[in-house]
């Protein structure tokens, strides 16, 4: 087996300067999306009202449907097999990976089945 050195000396010896904070010239509001952030601190504030995050999470889902999806092309210039084209068309497209923002859902339940908002 093979032990990393900082096994023993414990997550104090790692460097985490990469984690470090953000410079301050930068203002908050350049960084965050403003639905997100709206939805975030929704979630945190305890008398919250159950509308004004619904229409938070609405708008950020209408915005989400209304995102265009395309489809990678192959240049005509690659001379691919008719098994290779196939085995790429099947490929997912990563391309919303190119977004300013990914959105991941914190939590999946079925519409129909969802308990109201509280």
């Amino acid at each position: 087996f093979y032990f990393l050195p900082y096994a023993s000396t414990g997550c104090s010896a790692l460097n985490l300067d990469y984690f470090g904070p953000e410079e301050e010239s930068r203002s908050s509001s350049s960084r965050i999306d403003r639905e997100l952030y709206e939805l975030t601190i929704s979630k945190l504030e305890t008398s919250t009202n159950s509308s004004h995050l619904e229409d938070t999470l609405n708008r950020l889902m209408c915005s989400a449907e209304s995102t265009s999806i395309s489809v990678r092309k192959t240049p005509p210039s690659e001379e691919l097999s008719a098994e290779a084209s196939r085995v790429i068309a099947a490929l997912p497209s990563l391309s919303f990976m190119q977004a300013n923002v990914l959105m991941f859902p914190s939590i999946l339940i079925p519409k129909k089945e969802a308990p109201a908002l509280k």
